[in-house]
């Protein structure tokens, strides 16, 4: 991870973020059908 360039590093944050977010809504989601 230290060895990646800024640009990268910062693409891979979002990405992660997205991820995130969107792993959180699909939970929510499943948890409001059950």
């Amino acid at each position: 991870m230290v060895c990646y360039p800024l640009k990268a590093m910062k693409n891979d944050k979002r990405s992660n973020f997205k991820a995130a977010s969107m792993a959180s809504k699909t939970h929510r989601y499943l948890m409001d059908k059950i």
